[in-house]
């Protein structure tokens, strides 16, 4: 139980990462 509740959170925080690097560059961009 504890595995599969711990696999969407490490996955979750990439996520996260991802979408601040887009909006720096989106800032940068401007």
């Amino acid at each position: 139980m504890l595995e599969l509740d711990l696999n969407p959170v490490l996955c979750y925080p990439e996520r996260v990462v991802a979408v601040d690097v887009r909006m720096t560059i989106a800032e940068e961009a401007r």
